[in-house]
């Protein structure tokens, strides 16, 4: 989404529209560009995906199949397909470009960096991030040899580097191109930089997905520094990084200062009511092995309620539904889905709702517990666009598994 924008925003820079022998070539091919630009500022990935494809196929049409242009729509279709998740197709046609800006500008060019960042992240695989680095890393070495391995523009890279590899392919390594990059950062901009402090929160996940959640918590502490505004942004970052902070100290113990940062939380939402009331914290509930063994799914509705501190209070099961070779089951033998369900509940964390600048005891909150046989592990957003809750991070298990973008616009 945020590459597609990317490509959007800096149209501006390439101005004059296309010329060629055959004017309705010319006229298809602009009309056909307009029809991207306008997907790709929509963040409509579908139709920048279709979009992106019409146009290269109306730029082949007049452009020659060596022109730079060509090598530019080329790429921004790759990148289009990456963001819709369709990482062999993208990989594909971002090979393509890449050998084509090799041919057009050489094997060492700067202008080669952001292709061979979409290219690496379009090579990702979970647990298998060997491609994804050696394309990264000949992109850090252009960086390096440009700009120099102490420049603002190597950190970016390693950040990107060790956040998409993190975030992409659960890569081990991930952590020494973060730590390099915050380093750097601070070293340039300073603690209270954003960039330093998004760096330090993907630096303590590193560590929590690691199992290592007392030493998390700095990172995290150090992260909040830069998002001291009133605005809905620097909210909803503090939310982000407090709910991280939660999970560290609840998994560390130290509930009462997981209780400050819920107040905390909730204190910075009290003008949000819109939000639902969901957990900061959860707990996994255990599958009831003889329900798991005969194939049975669940789902458990709960009422609750939540305390000052974010606690959860008076547990009730609200609906119990059983799923036995695809249709609704009911009995007496799903109640263990009940006690589960209530045992993780009783665990869960709550921002607790504020009013008057003071936390409130709220009712009639409503949790679901879902029992499903191929459920996977659950992944922190730590800094999304809105001021959505987090679920938990990856377990230490998931994380020991492991082995031991932006586009542009063409001349027209």
């Amino acid at each position: 989404m945020r590459k597609l924008l990317a490509a959007a925003l800096i149209l501006g820079l390439f101005g004059t529209p296309a010329s060629a022998q055959d004017p309705e070539k010319v006229l298809a091919f602009n009309e056909a560009w307009g029809v991207y630009a306008e997907a790709a500022q929509s963040g409509d990935v579908s139709a920048a995906i279709r979009a992106s494809k019409n146009v290269l196929d109306r730029g082949r049409a007049i452009f020659p199949d060596s022109d730079e242009r060509i090598a530019l729509l080329t790429r921004n279709h790759g990148a289009a397909l990456l963001a819709g998740g369709d990482k062999e197709a993208a990989s594909e046609h971002l090979k393509d470009a890449l050998n084509r800006y090799e041919d057009i500008y050489g094997n060492s060019s700067v202008k080669l960096i952001p292709v061979l960042v979409e290219y690496a992240d379009a090579n990702s695989e979970p647990f298998r991030p060997a491609d994804q680095l050696r394309i990264y890393k000949r992109a850090l070495k252009i960086v390096a040899s440009q700009y120099g391995s102490d420049s603002p523009e190597y950190a970016e890279l390693s950040f990107r580097t060790g956040k998409n590899s993190y975030e992409l392919s659960r890569a081990g390594w991930a952590e020494k191109y973060v730590r390099k990059a915050c380093d750097l950062f601070e070293k340039h901009y300073g603690v209270p930089d954003r960039r330093t402090g998004m760096c330090n929160v993907t630096l303590g996940q590193t560590q929590m997905s690691d199992g290592f959640f007392t030493q998390s918590v700095p990172y995290f502490e150090k992260a909040l520094i830069p998002f001291t505004d009133d605005t809905d942004a620097d909210r909803s970052y503090r939310v982000k990084i407090r709910s991280l902070l939660v999970h560290s100290f609840e998994e560390s113990g130290k509930q009462d200062r997981a209780t400050e940062q819920l107040r905390a939380i909730g204190e910075d939402m009290q003008d949000m009511p819109e939000i639902a009331m969901v957990p900061i914290y959860q707990v996994r509930p255990e599958y009831p092995e003889q329900l798991r063994a005969q194939g049975i799914e669940g789902q458990v509705v709960l009422k609750l309620t939540v305390d000052e501190s974010g606690f959860v209070q008076d547990v009730v099961v609200d609906e119990t539904i059983a799923i036995e070779n695809g249709r609704r089951a009911t009995g007496s033998e799903f109640k263990s889905f009940d006690r589960q369900a209530v045992a993780a509940v009783k665990r869960y964390r709550y921002a607790p709702r504020y009013s008057s600048g003071q936390p409130q005891k709220t009712s009639d909150v409503t949790a679901k517990i879902t029992f499903a046989l191929r459920q996977g592990p659950l992944v922190v957003d730590a800094l999304s666009d809105k001021p959505e809750r987090p679920s938990q991070p990856p377990s230490p298990e998931f994380r020991r598994k492991q082995e031991s973008q932006t586009s542009t616009a063409p001349r027209r």
